[in-house]
């Protein structure tokens, strides 16, 4: 079975870019240091004019902080400060629930989106094609990307904003099921609407989800987190890229 240009180069268009992306957080998350607050050279007394008494409780604290840090360091996951697998593991069973939220995401915003490529575009003019098709990508990327700014600065959102942002998802897929099932193709106006819609809640959702998971970790595992978050969400991005090719093929 041969897949159409369109559909060829709509999976490429989204699997490529997650795929590389997901490459490079392994990357990171394997070869990342962690960001440890450790004093290694304690401050020296300076003063001169001190008595014997005090220079000796000088090197007795001088001493004990030096133990302290070695002891710090010998307690590190490894001997080079690079993340071991078991931190990894410790964060994926602390937070499963919303990784496997974010992977869900993931999965069916780049399931249904890219779906919007195909539908629309459908034309007796080649050039039309390539033209929806690109508007859409353009629109989906700078929504996703200045929506993700949005989720950084905003720093008063609640659990409503998921919830409501969530629901509002949710009502969009809607119409999207329903041409579908009534095999109608949805018009420019409406796929530009909805790969908006899809694109910014998309890059919003994901930016909260992983600041809320790196509030409640530990500030040394908050790096790790952060990392695993977007490693799991580009998965999820992947599997829908899949997942879109799949529905294509189903769909005829």
């Amino acid at each position: 079975m041969y897949f159409s240009d369109i559909k060829t180069d709509t999976f490429l268009a989204y699997f490529l870019p997650m795929f590389l992306t997901v490459i490079v957080y392994l990357f990171n998350l394997v070869h990342m240091k962690l960001d440890y607050e450790i004093d290694a050279n304690p401050k020296r007394e300076k003063d001169s004019d001190e008595d014997s008494n005090t220079s000796e409780d000088t090197n007795e604290l001088k001493l004990e902080s030096s133990s302290m840090y070695y002891t710090k360091i010998n307690s590190l996951p490894d001997i080079h400060m690079y993340v071991s697998f078991s931190d990894i593991i410790s964060v994926l069973k602390s937070n499963w629930i919303c990784l496997l939220c974010s992977i869900i995401l993931s999965i069916v915003t780049f399931t249904l989106f890219p779906s919007l490529l195909v539908e629309t575009s459908y034309t007796n003019n080649s050039n039309e094609n390539t033209d929806i098709c690109l508007n859409i990508i353009l629109i989906f990327w700078s929504s996703d990307l200045i929506f993700r700014f949005i989720g950084f600065i905003d720093v008063k959102w609640s659990n409503w904003t998921l919830y409501i942002t969530t629901l509002f998802r949710i009502i969009l897929l809607i119409p999207i099921l329903n041409n579908y099932l009534s095999n109608e193709f949805i018009s420019k106006i409406e796929s530009f609407l909805i790969t908006f819609i899809l694109a910014s809640t998309n890059g919003y959702l994901s930016t909260v989800i992983m600041q809320n998971i790196s509030k409640k970790t530990e500030k040394q595992k908050a790096l790790i987190t952060s990392n695993v978050i977007f490693l799991s969400l580009n998965i999820g991005k992947c599997m829908g890229s899949v997942a879109s090719l799949i529905v294509y093929e189903l769909l005829g």
